[in-house]
């Protein structure tokens, strides 16, 4: 019984050297490299055969080099085994799916399987074959062969995978700009509220620090006990020290608007200008003040002196204290103080502190301004082209992920059309997304749509956008055909209209 047994089992082994020995043939014709330590193990398993003495381990080497042949060459070619493999896919798809198929059909395909197995493949089972797989082909469409493989499934879950993470990180970065230039937004129109606010206010207060200055330098000059009560406690006294409190108040907004702007600034232009240094520098050249930034004007050559000193400086921005007193108000207000001979009197030192408030105020609103026409350029550059392109791309990503969806439950995801189809889809939707604005008038067509919104649409549905612009072509400029053909119909329509017989048209 053993003998019989090993005596089998060096036959088949005879079999397997011997077809393994036709697919290295087979890859030699068809142009496909075996290393060469492989075919030695395939030589050494034949030679010891031949003298009978082969071993377990030549045999476990044979078997390994075997399967990576047939993997790399595999019986008769590699076109019948992949259509093999792929009708046989989709007989299991059919039989999965509840799909009729002749019984002769699948007779054929299981002959082919058979003979490709035991080598034995000929014309005779390939015709067979090939008529059985035209019909099984159109009894599952629209459903192929590519469509129902573990390369398509696997295919469309990585191409899944890869979209969702897309759309998930295209997502975040809309929102977190979104909300960033919901800040810039905000900035901007507090930046402009307080310079209305603050331009009249400023107008006002110079008219009554002029007005007062010159009564407290009248009433300065007889300054009774009673005099100078009145003056500190006047209506106007009143009315300026109201004004100058909204004044500083709008005064120390403004500025931390300001503050707000530089650092933004910061965030944005911050990578902008080290590239411009860096590609000047190539060139010996200077690069010069950063674009886009908002800097502390103000705060330039400042001084030690300027720094500790208790007066304000020119340069204000220097230090906190003298931020502080810049933008505060010293307190209290028209106190009553002693002149160089000892007099009672009402010193100018409110009046003083509030044209000093709209000077600082000259120059905050200055600032402001600037900085405003910054954050409002890069809003516009983010709306007007950033945006668009972001969301025309994430129209076209939620657009695959809908069709992949229904693709992969109707197992018609090709692992090569496919892929060509939403590569060319986001390819399509950036370039909507960067034309979109030149278009919104004509798209929009009296809906009220954002610009953002119109390519979203588009570049979910790119290919609607480019049947339009083909419309457009045609109407901005009509073919030679088209134009003889418009002629032609309003040639007829003349023609209905008197109640003549149309001439035909002349090509």
């Amino acid at each position: 019984m053993n003998a019989t047994n090993g005596e089998e089992a060096r036959l088949n082994l005879r079999d397997d050297i011997a077809r393994c020995e036709m697919c290295i043939s087979l890859a030699a014709r068809a142009g496909v490299r075996i290393p060469q330590d492989i075919l030695r193990t395939v030589n050494y398993a034949r030679a010891d055969l031949d003298v009978g003495k082969i071993s377990p381990e030549s045999e476990s080497a044979f078997y390994n080099g075997m399967a990576y042949i047939v993997a790399k060459a595999p019986y008769p070619n590699a076109k019948v085994a992949d259509d093999l493999k792929r009708c046989s896919e989709v007989v299991s798809h059919a039989g999965l799916n509840g799909k009729q198929l002749a019984e002769s059909d699948i007779d054929a395909v299981a002959v082919a399987r058979q003979a490709q197995k035991d080598f034995k493949w000929s014309a005779t089972v390939e015709v067979p074959f090939y008529d059985a797989m035209s019909r099984i082909t159109e009894a599952i469409a629209p459903v192929a062969g590519e469509t129902v493989g573990t390369e398509a499934r696997k295919g469309a879950r990585t191409a899944i995978r890869n979209y969702s993470f897309s759309a998930v990180a295209l997502t975040f970065f809309v929102l977190v700009l979104s909300c960033l230039l919901f800040v810039i937004k905000q900035i901007s129109e507090d930046i402009k509220a307080g310079i209305q606010s603050n331009d009249p206010i400023a107008l006002m207060m110079h008219n009554q620090l002029q007005a007062y200055d010159a009564a407290i330098t009248k009433a300065n000059e007889n300054p009774t006990r009673d005099v100078l009560a009145q003056m500190q406690n006047s209506p106007e006294a009143d009315a300026i020290k109201d004004t100058l409190q909204k004044f500083a108040t709008n005064n120390r907004q403004l500025y931390s608007d300001v503050l707000r702007t530089r650092t933004i600034s910061r965030l944005f232009f911050w990578m902008p200008n080290v590239l411009g240094e860096r590609f000047f520098a190539l060139f010996g050249k200077s690069w010069g003040e950063d674009w886009g930034m908002v800097a502390s004007q103000y705060a330039k050559k400042c001084s030690e002196a300027d720094i500790k000193g208790t007066r304000l400086p020119a340069h204000w921005e220097c230090s906190n204290d003298s931020i502080r007193a810049a933008l505060e108000v010293d307190l209290p207000l028209f106190n009553i103080g002693l002149s160089p001979d000892k007099r009672r009197v009402i010193p100018q030192d409110t009046v003083n502190q509030g044209f000093q408030k709209i000077a600082i105020y000259q120059q905050i609103r200055a600032t402001a301004k600037y900085a405003q026409d910054n954050i409002l350029t890069f809003v516009g550059m983010m709306t007007g082209f950033v945006l668009p392109i972001l969301y025309a791309w994430l129209g076209a990503d939620a657009a695959i992920l809908r069709k992949l969806r229904d693709e992969t439950a109707a197992c018609l995801f090709h692992p090569e059309y496919s892929k060509v189809a939403n590569r060319s889809h986001v390819t399509t939707a950036v370039i909507v997304g960067i034309s979109i604005g030149l278009f919104s008038d004509f798209v929009q067509e009296g809906q009220t749509l954002s610009p953002l919104a119109i390519a979203f649409v588009a570049g979910y549905a790119s290919d609607r956008f480019f049947q339009f612009i083909d419309r457009l072509v045609q109407t901005l400029f009509p073919s030679d055909s088209s134009h003889r053909q418009h002629l032609a119909e309003h040639n007829r329509e003349g023609q209905r209209r008197v109640g003549g017989t149309p001439r035909p048209a002349q090509s």
